[in-house]
């Protein structure tokens, strides 16, 4: 499952803030081509989702669930940033 960083979180909430999105309307992660985009959308059966402040906030499918697993939604210089697993993995001695 992918990890929310707590700032990544906050700016979810401003997101959410700015487009007006109602109680029960999300942000959908959406693979498309080489990345992710978000597009607000409502939790479907069968989607992974990730909780904040008890708010479905990011769900997606399977598919999305599985090619993110791992990985880190964080902000960087005010922007949503996927930080991919495989990049911060640690060499093993």
């Amino acid at each position: 499952m992918l990890v929310l960083a707590d700032r990544a979180a906050a700016h979810l909430e401003q997101l959410f803030a700015k487009q007006g999105l109602a109680e029960g309307v999300a942000l959908r992660s959406v693979h498309e081509g080489d990345g992710i985009r978000l597009q607000s959308d409502n939790e479907r059966d069968g989607d992974a989702v990730i909780q904040h402040d008890g708010r479905s906030a990011l769900p997606m499918d399977a598919d999305v669930s599985a090619l993110l697993s791992g990985d880190r939604l964080e902000v960087v210089d005010g922007t949503l940033t996927l930080r991919h697993a495989r990049d911060n993995a640690q060499p093993t001695s």
